[in-house]
């Protein structure tokens, strides 16, 4: 899930899915659509966004204490 926040600074949060790593690059093989997702958000950066990334295995509190994500979890 994908959450946009209008503010002065913007900020992108990324809700990852359960995974060892969210660059792509781990595991049998390599998945290059994660590849570019972690490009496009590195450029997001460039523009003076600012990125939070959160992974479900490794963050589940980030998970909660959003209510619409954990909503959509249950």
């Amino acid at each position: 899930m994908l959450q946009i926040q209008p503010t002065k600074t913007m900020t992108v949060r990324v809700y990852d899915p359960a995974m060892c790593c969210s660059t792509g690059v781990c595991g049998p093989s390599v998945d290059t659509q994660l590849v570019q997702f972690a490009a496009d958000l590195q450029w997001l950066e460039t523009q003076q966004v600012r990125v939070q990334r959160y992974n479900l295995s490794q963050q589940p509190d980030a998970f909660l204490q959003n209510k619409k994500v954990a909503g959509l979890l249950q």
